[in-house]
């Protein structure tokens, strides 16, 4: 493996810091300030003043510790270059992750008991079901204000299992999803307040999210 420094930068087999963050990360660690580049490898440690190269001693203390830390020092730079943590950053993080489980619930789907008798399971996954749900409901809206009562319209649920509904029926269908949908966007709001009403990060931390679902 490869160590080089030059120029205020460092770089550890690939991991790449400055000597600021190395001097954070490794307080007890001193580098030469009168060499430009300093490179070593275990077998040769070259020193550059930007005129003359020097040989430095082998092996070099300084150069095994950060060499045999690589991955461990990679690991703890991700955690020092990491945004700070803030109030206001903990309470988005938190109500993105309500958003998240809100659309999972949705996409669930409705299970849902047909004229026919049967029980299927009305997709709301993708946008494209709702798509279709609001093209059907307005066709059956349209019916029904023509007077149609017979069974016209054909709905696939999940399984692909027809069921022929009437235009009042597929009204009915529409509206069922439509309030399934507001009662799990309901149940977000009280979980969204109790992050903004946080006054810690801790408090953001500890609300629980993953109850007082449909």
């Amino acid at each position: 493996m490869q160590l080089t420094i030059h120029d205020g930068q460092i770089d550890i087999a690939g991991v790449r810091l400055s000597v600021s963050e190395l001097e954070t990360l490794r307080p007890a660690i001193s580098l030469p300030t009168e060499y430009v580049t300093i490179s070593y490898n275990g077998l040769e440690h070259l020193r550059s003043d930007g005129l003359n190269q020097t040989a430095g001693e082998l092996p070099w203390g300084v150069g095994e510790s950060l060499l045999a830390e690589t991955q461990v020092l990679a690991n703890e730079l991700d955690a020092l270059r990491a945004p700070a943590v803030t109030l206001e950053s903990a309470r988005a993080e938190k109500r993105t992750a309500v958003n998240f489980l809100r659309d999972e619930k949705i996409s669930e789907g409705l299970s849902y008991l047909f004229p026919d008798g049967l029980t299927g399971v009305v997709d709301m996954s993708e946008q494209s079901d709702f798509d279709n749900l609001q093209a059907l409901t307005t066709l059956a809206q349209v019916l029904h204000a023509e007077g149609e009562t017979t069974p016209v319209i054909t709905f696939m649920d999940s399984e692909d299992q027809a069921h022929s509904l009437t235009p009042g029926q597929m009204i009915e269908l529409g509206v069922s999803v439509t309030q399934q949908v507001a009662v799990i966007y309901a149940a977000s709001w009280p979980i969204k307040a109790s992050i903004k009403a946080a006054a810690t990060i801790a408090e953001v931390e500890a609300v629980d999210i993953s109850t007082g679902w449909p």
